[in-house]
This record gives C-alpha cells, structure tokens and sequence, in this order.
C-alpha cells in the first residue's frame, strides 16, 4: 500500500532533519522539531469564499539547545503579536485565528522553513556566512549559523541570535 500524505511528509522531514544535525556542533545539544495540528481554519479558501469548512494542517517548528533544552527559537509562538495568545496544543482553534497579525503563516505553503533549511544544507561551504537568504524572515539562518560546526568556533561566538 502507498503512504498517506501525512507520512510521506514525515520522512520528508526526518530525513532533512538528519542531514541538517550532520553539520550541527554535537557539543550544543541543538535540536529542531517540527509538529504539525489539525484545525478548521476560519481563514482556509474555502470559508472565505462560503464553502464549508475544510480541516488544515498548522505547523510548528522550534528549538532547542543545550543540556536543559531551552527553546531558542519558535515559529510561529515567537512571531505573534502582542493581540495574540501564546499557541499550545489545546489553542488550534479557528475562532483564535482571528488574532493573528500576518497571515502569511496560514495563506502560503508553510514548507517554507524546510525549504530554507534545504537551502542552507546546499549553500557551498564558502558561501555560508555571506550568502543572503531571501527567504529567511524568521531569524532561522543566523541560529543554523550559530551552531553549524562548518564554521569555526570564534566565528560562531560572534554569531548574534
């Protein structure tokens, strides 16, 4: 039998997941996760044009470093608006979405952060810390940077995140 979409994204994942921790220093325990929430979205296509609500996928990706594994990054938990309640399991509800300052993050194809990752992964070795990534709106760069031990440690120390 053939895999649902659900588990071919999965295995999309986790293999991009480990050849990103190939190049990540061991030392800084860094880790990134990627869950995605089923929701009924007010803002999917088919409620703003009167058709009946759809069930999305809603994606969150973070992480963490070191040995008590503080969260360094969380999108999209640390890109809300102050109007905004901090997003958990229990708060993927559509009523909520209306809160939500930039659309972007449900509007567009959230494989966005796989994408970059994927393009970081293929920037050749010299380009990395020169190379400007368009599509990184999110500060996810800097932190692969911070931690990526192609880079030599000084250089690294003076990565700001």
């Amino acid at each position: 039998m053939g895999q649902n979409k659900g588990e071919n994204i999965r295995m999309i994942w986790s293999k991009l997941q480990k050849q990103l921790y190939l190049i990540i220093d061991k030392e800084s325990k860094f880790q990134i996760h990627c869950s995605v929430y089923k929701t009924k979205s007010a803002w999917n296509a088919g409620q703003r044009s009167g058709i009946s609500k759809k069930q999305e996928s809603i994606p969150r990706y973070w992480i963490t470093v070191g040995d008590n594994k503080e969260i360094i990054w969380d999108f999209p938990n640390n890109f809300l608006d102050e109007r905004s309640i901090a997003i958990d399991k229990s708060e993927w509800l559509s009523e909520k979405y209306d809160t939500i300052k930039d659309t972007y993050f449900w509007d567009c194809n959230y494989t966005w952060v796989a994408n970059l990752i994927r393009e970081y992964l293929d920037t050749p070795r010299d380009q990395i810390l020169i190379k400007e990534f368009e599509n990184d709106k999110y500060g996810l760069i800097d932190i692969l940077r911070k931690y990526d031990k192609r880079i030599s440690k000084t250089k690294r120390d003076n990565i700001k995140i």
